[in-house]
Parts: structure tokens; C-alpha cells; sequence
């Protein structure tokens, strides 16, 4: 290592663990020194990335290949579960889609579970009549 002006031999089989430094007895010890701090850094940031590793697998969802089931699907999107118009019937909501024009409850003949037939109704919009808001009506036109 030029930085502290020695030579570092590590071993050449994977049974070893023995390092050898050969130069002045200072550097050396410097280098060793040098050496184990870079172990000990690389040591807790392979520590800390396991950690967050672990940490990520608790709020996010399984890949459909780590559960080794094909059958899970990310797709199935926003489900809403006993919400007023899934009920079983229209007797909850007697109101919501009856044909009754004069308002109020229908008449208990026309309650079923079944949807309403779809009947014309005015369409969302622009509509083609003259607005009953606006300067036309708030006052007299004025001449040009």
C-alpha cells in the first residue's frame, strides 16, 4: 500500500485469513491500523443494509416470485366492501333509482333487487337553452 509505504500480501486460498504487511514497524502498524477500520466500516454498512433490507420487506408487498405463487396479482386495484349501493336491496335506500316521479317512496309493487330500467333522464352537460343566469337576465341590454 503506497499510503503508508509497505507491502500487503493477502492469502491467494479461501482457508486462510492470514494477511501479511511487511515495511518499517510504524507503518506497519499504521497500515494495520488503517486496515481494520476499513473492515470494521465495510462490516457495518453490509450490517446496515441487511437492517433496511428487513425493514422494507415489512411495508411492502411480496413479489409473485419470492411467495412461489403465480396466482398473486398486484391488478385487483380498489374494492369497496359494503358500500350503500352494493346493499341487497333497495329497500335500504328506497329513493336511490325509483321511477316514482311525484318524490317519497315508491310503491312497495316496484321494490325489487334488482337495478331500475335505465329511463331518459337529462343528460350531464352543456344544455342547448338559454342560461336563466347571467347578463341577459340581470337587467336591459345596453345599445353599442
Amino acid at each position: 500500500m503506497e499510503r503508508f509505504n509497505v507491502d500487503i500480501r493477502f492469502p491467494k486460498d479461501k482457508g486462510s485469513s492470514i494477511v501479511v504487511i511487511q515495511g518499517l514497524e510504524e507503518n506497519v502498524e499504521d497500515a494495520k491500523e488503517h486496515l481494520i477500520t476499513l473492515a470494521e466500516d465495510y462490516m457495518q454498512d453490509v450490517m446496515e443494509r441487511d437492517e433496511e433490507k428487513q425493514l422494507m420487506k415489512q411495508y411492502t408487498r411480496p413479489s409473485a416470485s419470492s411467495t412461489g405463487s403465480s396466482n398473486y396479482t398486484t391488478d385487483t386495484g380498489f374494492v369497496v366492501r359494503d358500500a350503500p349501493w352494493s346493499g341487497p336491496s333497495v329497500e335500504e335506500f328506497p329513493t336511490l333509482g325509483a321511477k316514482n316521479p311525484g318524490g317519497g317512496n315508491p310503491p312497495a309493487a316496484q321494490t325489487t333487487t334488482a337495478p331500475p330500467a335505465a329511463s331518459p333522464q337529462k343528460s350531464w352537460g352543456p344544455s342547448s337553452q338559454k342560461p336563466k343566469w347571467g347578463p341577459s337576465v340581470l337587467g336591459p341590454k345596453i345599445p353599442k
